[in-house]
């Protein structure tokens, strides 16, 4: 189904909102590093901001990524279906799909959305070396399992069986048919509508591995707090608004309920497209700061 006032499909307004909300969060954020006097809370804003920045852009580079892997496997599944051919994708077992896929077109989507996960990591870790000068990085063995994590839930449980279906609709449709035009119009309709889903999967993915190499880097340095950094604009949840700024400790953290149901809220933060960080802070931070760790009582209507 499509617009009736613009003829884009719905996920089309989804992203504007997404890209306006993202540009709000930056601002916001903007806004906060401008009127910060300490330079070791402008640090922790800006290192914050940095990254916000890195995973939004990361996101669209996804799409454009996607949608070009997407068109290559078009391309080869016409001429496999044209050819009358259409069976061998039937008869594939779903491994031998996923690497036809893979070798295809979709492997180079696999590829850049690696890569930009060790681009998080770098920027990750010169946060961290502005809290803990001798920081080095975390467990490199961890971050790569985390990685690995993070791109078979985009691209296992996301991509892939919405590709594959796909496909297979169209290999189907094509010989009952006997035509192979209108299913591949329908084919590219779908790989349309699946990149759009997919890169929103992607982003989410993006940022709750940005807040996960967080947390493995605090736990390589020894750091049990976090101070929750964001925006603090009207986009921002009624969860996320009363967290910013405020210093928990990973337990606090850990006993706190998002009620969207996305996961622990170490990694999750708000739930979903949130665009909050927990960052990890020395007890020398805070006590430069003149901070507190915030008490159960302040937190308990977000337990």
């Amino acid at each position: 189904m499509f617009c009736v006032h613009c003829g884009h499909h719905p996920h089309h307004h989804v992203s504007l909102a997404e890209k306006d909300a993202d540009q709000e969060a930056i601002d916001d954020l903007k806004k906060q590093l401008e009127s910060e006097s300490n330079p070791d809370m402008k640090a922790l804003i800006k290192s914050r901001l940095d990254i916000l920045k890195k995973e939004v852009s990361v996101a669209q580079e996804f799409e454009r990524q996607l949608t070009k892997s997407t068109k290559k496997l078009q391309d080869a599944i016409a001429r496999i279906i044209k050819e009358g051919r259409g069976q061998v994708l039937l008869n594939m077992t779903p491994v031998e799909l996923k690497n036809f896929l893979i070798s295809e077109g979709l492997g180079d989507s696999i590829a850049y959305f690696e890569a930009s996960q060790l681009d998080i990591v770098e920027m990750t870790n010169k946060a961290m070396k502005a809290i803990d000068p001798n920081f080095v990085s975390g467990d490199i063995n961890l971050i790569s399992s985390t990685i690995q994590r993070a791109s078979a839930s985009v691209f296992d449980d996301s991509v892939i069986p919405s590709l594959s279906k796909s496909i297979k609709d169209a290999v189907n449709t094509a010989a009952i048919i006997g035509s192979a035009k209108a299913p591949l119009d329908a084919l590219a309709q779908s790989f349309q509508r699946a990149t759009s889903a997919n890169t929103t999967q992607a982003r989410l993915k993006i940022s709750e591995f940005g807040r996960s190499v967080q947390a493995i880097n605090a736990d390589q340095a020894g750091i049990d707090l976090f101070m929750y950094v964001g925006p603090k604009d009207g986009i921002t949840r009624p969860f996320c608004r009363k967290l910013v700024g405020k210093i928990l400790s990973k337990s606090q953290i850990n006993k706190l309920n998002n009620g969207q149901g996305a996961g622990p809220v170490l990694t999750a933060g708000g739930g979903y497209n949130c665009r909050h960080s927990w960052s990890p802070v020395s007890k020398g931070f805070i006590k430069v700061m003149d901070l507190t760790v915030a008490s159960d009582s302040e937190i308990k209507d977000l337990t």
